[in-house]
């Protein structure tokens, strides 16, 4: 059980490593998940490493903290766009009133 719960760990860690190395943020869910399972592994040895145990807690506040980010970043950029196609609209109804002498 215990070699499962590693290799599955790691290939979690890969997984989230490479999605995350795509710009895919849910490459940080997936670390999220396979530092729950390094946790869970230390865990299971016969002598808990306690210094691995929270410093894989540390890295899974680090992913929450770099999903929220990426989060809030992605909300920020799309209300940048929209305000850019409000004024780029407003360019355009304005232009097409002048040429068309419309008021």
């Amino acid at each position: 059980m215990y070699n499962f719960v590693s290799f599955l760990a790691m290939i979690f860690s890969f997984g989230g490593n490479a999605l995350v190395n795509l710009k895919l943020k849910v490459g940080f869910l997936i670390w999220i998940v396979s530092n729950v399972l390094w946790i869970v592994v230390n865990f299971m040895s016969t002598f808990p490493n306690w210094f691995q145990i929270a410093m894989f807690v540390v890295y899974a506040a680090f992913n929450v903290w770099g999903w929220l980010a990426w989060k809030h970043k992605e909300k920020a950029e799309q209300e940048r766009i929209d305000e850019l196609r409000r004024k780029l609209r407003m360019e355009i109804e304005q232009e097409f009133k002048e040429k068309y002498n419309l008021k």
